[in-house]
């Protein structure tokens, strides 16, 4: 749940802070420049993107974000 509401962006800026690793966080996010996409959406599409399998999905990546959301609650 708590990813489903933090911005990937500041998600990013959390996981990898300093300014050493702010190429690191531009070239992550680059990969899902989605103007307030949540840490759990950007997480989806990053991996998707790494296994070649990049997509939109239909109802945007907010729609993955929420199904993934209640899939987790569901299932504890």
């Amino acid at each position: 749940m708590k990813y489903s509401r933090i911005p990937g962006e500041k998600f990013l800026k959390t996981l990898f802070p300093g300014d050493e690793l702010k190429g690191l966080r531009a070239a992550l996010y680059m990969l899902a420049p989605i103007k307030d996409f949540s840490a759990i959406g950007m997480l989806l599409y990053i991996g998707f993107a790494l296994r070649g399998r990049a997509y939109q999905p239909e109802g945007g990546a907010f729609k993955a974000a929420e199904a993934f959301t209640e899939a987790a609650l569901r299932n504890g």
